[in-house]
């Protein structure tokens, strides 16, 4: 797909302004518009937290405005091929996409102990407000997610595929992968610089302090994919079955109150906990060499 790259040739920095004035704009007009949508069928006075499918289409439209769109308008501007500029272009394997689906089942011991470090992290008393805030939206958060999960049924869990997994990973790592990181790497020739920027751009964009160790590693593990296999595909699968696997998690009521699942791990699961991260990370760590080297070879 040729575009026009009327910014091509711009300084980084002004393409990291014009790319942040996209974002911003397109969060409040998404919201502003699934708002909208909300009241013209449920009336002004409705809460929409008691509406599960219209949470979805919400979420749905924030992240196509707050993501999707903001990145493909911003390859138009910055660059003269679209798909190449956001690594479109390039197919994957399947074998790929199976280490992939593996790593991400071996690397959720990691992230769940992540999880539980970066709970443990105490502001000093100055910073108390700070942690207030921090952890009412981290309530607010995890409420939201608990309204679109308990929906039950197969037409809910779906949906939550859809929008959670699906969408979020493909508006995500066209933003953050996709154009964020091209942006940053003219910055900096080291792609490890890139990759680790990118992530902790992603972490904290969440606005979830109590989540941001392990997001950020998992989106800096999606940033190498990126650069090993030059194709935005293999980490918008990573990131899908990280999402679905969640989602699926949460849905099961045999499983959803679980401290594997929530990452709250009693003291009793630590040492377990570590020994099956210790395990599964290795065994992690082996498959990326040889993912690595099929992404330099296929």
């Amino acid at each position: 797909m040729k575009s026009a790259g009327y910014l091509a040739a711009q300084p980084a920095g002004l393409q990291i302004l014009v790319l942040s004035l996209f974002i911003m704009g397109g969060n409040i007009l998404s919201s502003l518009s699934g708002m909208g949508i909300f009241f013209l069928i449920h009336g002004t006075g409705a809460q929409i937290s008691n509406y599960p499918d219209m949470l979805r289409l919400l979420q749905f439209l924030t992240a196509a405005g707050t993501f999707f769109l903001p990145s493909m308008v911003a390859a138009w501007l910055f660059s003269d091929n679209v798909h190449k500029y956001l690594s479109l272009d390039k197919k994957i394997s399947l074998k790929c996409v199976g280490i992939v689906f593996l790593n991400i089942v071996l690397i959720s011991p990691s992230v769940t102990l992540l999880s539980w470090l970066n709970e443990q992290l105490v502001f000093p008393e100055w910073a108390a407000p700070l942690e207030a805030w921090m952890r009412e939206h981290e309530e607010m958060a995890q409420s939201f997610t608990g309204t679109l999960i308990n929906g039950g049924g197969i037409s809910p869990f779906l949906s939550n595929l859809a929008v959670i997994a699906l969408m979020a990973a493909v508006s995500e790592e066209l933003l953050f992968r996709g154009v964020l990181q091209r942006i940053i790497g003219r910055w900096t020739n080291n792609p490890h610089a890139v990759i680790w920027i990118a992530a902790v751009i992603f972490s904290a964009f969440h606005l979830q302090f109590y989540g941001f160790v392990p997001r950020m590693v998992l989106g800096a593990y999606f940033g190498y994919l990126l650069l090993w296999s030059k194709s935005i595909w293999l980490p918008i699968c990573a990131h899908f079955f990280n999402n679905a696997i969640s989602v699926t998690l949460m849905s099961s009521e045999a499983l959803n109150e679980s401290d594997f699942v929530t990452g709250h791990l009693e003291e009793s699961h630590l040492l377990p906990c570590l020994l099956i991260a210790l395990t599964t990370g290795c065994l992690f760590f082996l498959l990326n060499r040889r993912l690595k080297s099929l992404g330099t070879t296929d």
